[in-house]
């Protein structure tokens, strides 16, 4: 009986409920004992929660899934180290306090993913988060025409770069993403999608300190597959000889590569489009291409008609083989990105300028008093 009673007990531990938004730290990966690997049949105790995709996993320190819970789509990330979920924690404690930038689109804390709750699994620290039910960018526009395509993209991407844009107001940037990263809701009110970026386990950074545009993250061209880290979205330095990239030059890469797929339906390299469908390429293959890139400077992906001039424009710049050439994501080329902003129906936050002030202030005079002389 005393055995029993210490295994229920056990059991009860490895799921205790434990959110605690009060700390946070730098997600450094340490040495761990042990654990048994967390399966799909860990969650059956949630109410509401659906096991939807679950990631490949590395080793048992790590879990990653996609779940509905509820009426909301989410994500669970577990992991050995406590600092991953005191990141997570940390920065949803302080999503709302972003600032939006002029002439980009208004960006809230609905954004991003919520924090549902935490729990002990295995030993594994765990995190649930949510969003609006959505679909990836990749399956929103599977079956939509070449110009279907073009005409909602803008509206999309300026979303993208103004959420990173907010983020880093107060700190924060996103160490990776990938085509599952971002999410596209159909919007009642408006023909423009409203975007959501939904990896909060990829924010890094810390609350009211901006970060060097020179801060560099491992490369993980040879790391496993995973929902952020996919074949052929990765930029060319992720592939050596350097063990670092730039964070800031490498996120452009990736969101040129995310909407390069979404016009061809393959990312700009790592597979081939044939009669008979896409297929990847052969081991080794891709590496070598990206190292090829490297040494020239010049693309070699399959060229993509897009007649929007700007789209167009964008996608290159931000596909530049040449890191130190690319524009950091929190400065791309903003003539680019206001006129892609024009036309495609998303409303921008507008600036005022030293100049409109004081133009305000000498009509707000001349409403109180109308015998003010200009």
């Amino acid at each position: 009986m005393k055995l029993v009673l210490a295994a229920a007990l056990l059991a009860a531990a490895a799921a205790t409920l434990e959110y605690d938004s009060s700390a946070y730290a730098s997600p450094v990966d340490t040495a761990a004992p042990d654990f048994a690997p967390v399966t799909s049949s860990d969650w059956c105790s949630i109410p509401g929660l659906a096991i939807e995709k679950e990631e490949q996993q590395i080793g048992h320190y790590s879990y990653g899934a996609r779940v509905t819970y509820g009426s909301r789509n989410g994500t669970i990330r577990c992991h050995a180290n406590e600092s991953h979920k005191k990141q997570m924690a940390h920065v949803f404690e302080h999503l709302s306090k972003g600032k939006n930038r002029p002439g980009l689109a208004s960006i809230t804390v609905d954004s991003f993913p919520r924090i549902e709750r935490t729990m002990m699994v295995k030993g594994q620290h765990c995190v649930l988060t949510t969003w609006p039910v959505s679909v990836s960018l990749k399956e929103y526009v599977r079956s939509m025409t070449p110009a279907r395509k073009e005409k909602v993209l803008p509206a999309i991407v300026v979303q993208i770069i103004s959420a990173f844009n907010y983020l880093e107001s107060i700190g924060f940037y996103y160490h990776t993403i990938g085509p599952e990263s971002i999410m596209i809701r159909s919007n009642i009110a408006s023909e423009v999608p409203s975007v959501i970026v939904a990896d909060l386990h990829q924010i890094r950074g810390e609350y009211g300190v901006l970060q060097s545009d020179e801060l560099t993250t491992f490369r993980q061209g040879n790391e496993l597959e995973t929902f952020e880290n996919e074949r052929g979205y990765r930029p060319p330095e992720d592939y050596g000889p350097s063990e670092t990239v730039t964070v800031k030059k490498r996120i452009p890469w990736i969101l040129g590569a995310t909407i390069y797929d979404a016009l061809t339906g393959m990312p700009p390299y790592g597979f081939t489009k044939s009669l008979d469908g896409i297929t990847p390429w052969e081991n080794g293959k891709l590496e070598k291409a990206m190292l090829e890139l490297q040494a020239s400077g010049n693309n070699t992906y399959p060229p993509v008609e897009i007649s929007n001039v700007y789209l167009d424009e964008l996608v290159k710049t931000l596909l530049t083989c040449n890191p130190q050439d690319r524009p950091a994501i929190n400065k791309p080329d903003w003539r680019l990105v206001r006129n892609l902003a024009n036309g495609s129906g998303i409303i921008v936050r507008l600036g005022i300028g030293a100049t409109d002030m004081s133009r305000m202030i000498g009509l707000a005079a001349r409403t109180i008093n109308p015998f003010a002389r200009n």
